[in-house]
């Protein structure tokens, strides 16, 4: 079963998804984190399940690529995928998230595709706001369940997902 959490940007993807895994002792994948600076978001940074940090993207990076006022670091990102690409059959397999800033590092899209292709449970979010061929080809699969935080709330879309999973 393929979960994809969607929703606009501070809608609450992020905190939907760790609460989601974190009952499950074994899993791979990451969480996009804010980075902040006396209060104000700076950038983001990749939490991986084994505890690696890789600065995704900040403002004092000058890029390009840019997404808004944030400098992504692509090859830095890049580098840090083979480390979580290796999973047991027994791991749930997450991405938060699945957005512009990831989708510069070519190899991302092949990782994507690898988790998804995986018979393992996965829970994924993926932006409202930017969409391409490889985005819209996903939200396509057959076995992808979806939930809209925007559409449901927040406590709407958590007990949605919970009852998705919980039949899996």
């Amino acid at each position: 079963m393929k979960l994809f959490i969607t929703g606009i940007p501070e809608s609450g993807k992020s905190t939907l998804t760790q609460s989601l895994i974190a009952s499950y002792p074994r899993k791979q994948g990451f969480i996009t984190r804010e980075m902040r600076d006396n209060g104000d978001r700076a950038g983001f940074e990749i939490v991986t399940a084994s505890g690696i940090l890789q600065t995704l993207a900040h403002v004092d990076i000058v890029g390009p690529p840019k997404v808004s006022r944030y400098g992504v670091d692509v090859a830095g990102f890049a580098a840090l995928l083979p480390a979580i690409e290796k999973f047991s059959d027994a791991d749930l397999l997450y991405i938060d998230e699945i957005g512009q800033m990831e989708l510069y590092a070519d190899a991302f899209a092949g990782f994507v595709d690898r988790y998804l292709a995986a018979p393992n449970l996965f829970i994924g979010t993926i932006s409202k706001v930017f969409a391409d061929d490889n985005t819209r080809r996903w939200l396509r699969r057959h076995d992808i369940q979806l939930v809209d935080i925007d559409a449901l709330g927040r406590d709407g879309a958590k007990a949605k997902a919970l009852s998705i999973l919980s039949k899996s």
